[in-house]
């Protein structure tokens, strides 16, 4: 387990240690909370206000000592990072038992079981063990702040309500929990929620791939996009002319995959987009079926 931990995808893991034996709230983009929800025992779905500022900044004088900050003045850049809109957070109260691995990685799996239902790249913007209401109304506060999931090529701008999603992102997020003991599993699927925070969609339509090569297929299978095509329609559908239909689908999709990693071919826009349903609809099914269910 602690391996897998540390191959977690996301930024500030050194740091995070700093939220195992405190309350944290943790920062979503992309989604909003309208009340609050206990999603399962001890992680609660929580309303907050909050605007990231990702410009770069200039400083112009070196730090004093090593380790120290760079003493001001700073400067803002035009351009380069977007900010980043943060209306919806997920709590994690003092002493709750994490739900998976440690505490900060209980919350990762919750905003990755998010981007799986969702299929978006729903950001866990920043971690802060003071939540964003209070820092409001007192600046004197000197909060923890841990910047996270910062990179990668795909943005939203759109602000979902998630009231609508809650019961399946519970549902999800145990059948996961369940998932997630099982090696293969474990890899893959870190694997293809790490896809979203790479530099291009050509490079995450290789690792969406890769990540259905990993949790379907032994690493010395012959014929990969055969016998992929044939596994992912076994796993899909019940009806042989449904099986014909998905298994013609992802053979057109893995030639695009071919075309994006051999020769490096800027894919289109709807063979990523769905590429990365057909490996939500996948990682769905396999997280039911660790808990007996048929999704």
């Amino acid at each position: 387990m602690d391996r897998k931990l540390k191959e977690l995808p996301w930024k500030g893991r050194s740091d995070a240690s700093a939220f195992e034996n405190t309350a944290f709230w943790a920062g979503l983009e992309g989604v909003t909370a309208l009340e609050r929800y206990e999603l399962l025992p001890g992680l609660f779905v929580e309303p907050c206000y909050g605007t990231l500022f990702a410009h770069p900044i200039l400083a112009v004088k070196p730090p004093p000592f090593a380790g120290a900050a760079h003493p001001p003045p700073w400067f803002a850049c035009r351009g380069g990072h977007r900010n980043i809109e943060i209306r919806c957070q997920l709590y994690l109260p003092a002493g709750a038992e994490p739900i998976f691995g440690n505490r900060v990685a209980s919350a990762w799996l919750a905003a990755a079981a998010l981007r799986l239902l969702l299929c978006a790249p729903i950001r866990m913007a920043v971690l802060s063990d003071v939540p964003f209401a209070t820092l409001s109304d007192n600046g004197e506060l000197k909060p923890t702040l841990i910047s996270m999931e910062q990179a990668g090529s795909y943005t939203l701008t759109a602000k979902l309500d998630i009231s609508g999603y809650i019961h399946a992102w519970r549902s999800l997020l145990s059948a996961l929990i369940v998932a997630m003991k099982d090696e293969r599993f474990s890899r893959a699927f870190s694997y293809l929620d790490s896809a979203w925070w790479v530099g291009s969609s050509a490079a995450f339509l290789v690792s969406v791939w890769t990540s259905l090569e990993a949790l379907l297929l032994d690493p010395n299978t012959a014929g990969i996009k055969r016998a992929l095509s044939t596994r992912i329609s076994e796993l899909l559908a019940n009806s042989q002319p449904e099986r014909d239909r998905i298994f013609n689908k992802v053979m057109d999709l893995y030639r695009s995959r071919c075309d994006s990693a051999h020769e490096a071919l800027h894919p289109d826009l709807a063979p990523v987009q769905d590429s990365a349903r057909l490996a939500g609809s996948v990682f769905f099914a396999k997280a039911g079926s660790a808990i007996g269910e048929k999704w």
